[in-house]
């Protein structure tokens, strides 16, 4: 189904946009997309959760567990759909140079963004002969 939904999306009409085309997919066709390419994935987190609002608040929000000095917050497990960035933090951290934005603003997000650096270790058991690949970064 993911290379049917693929085809589907790189063979419209050139006047098509993204978004167009994206929106004609099946609710089922974008998360099979979307899971394919692992772009986003459904986990449990820890949220800034305010009980007066009954929201989640970014983190950039809160301070000292509090919001505007008046809503009290709490840690609240949730299942949330987080975006894989990592895969694509590179790209992204190059296009702040590109954009005109105030530059407090774009060092907010390149340290939001974060650069991993690090190796891959290979090893190989010499009792089972099983392979193990594992990023160490720093």
């Amino acid at each position: 189904m993911v290379r049917k939904t693929y085809q589907r999306i790189a063979t419209k009409t050139p006047t098509s946009t993204h978004a167009d085309q994206w929106s004609s997919l099946s609710e089922d066709e974008q998360q099979a997309y979307l899971l394919h390419y692992r772009m986003t994935y459904l986990a449990e987190s820890e949220v800034n959760w305010c009980p007066e609002l009954g929201t989640v608040l970014a983190n950039d929000e809160v301070v000292n567990g509090v919001l505007n000095e008046e809503a009290i917050l709490s840690n609240k497990k949730m299942k949330q759909w987080m975006m894989r960035i990592s895969s694509y933090a590179e790209r992204l951290l190059n296009g702040l140079d590109t954009i005109d934005w105030p530059e407090p603003l774009k060092e907010m997000q390149r340290n939001w963004i974060g650069r991993s650096v690090g190796a891959t270790v290979r090893l190989q058991s010499t009792i089972t002969m099983r392979k193990l690949k594992s990023l160490h970064t720093s």
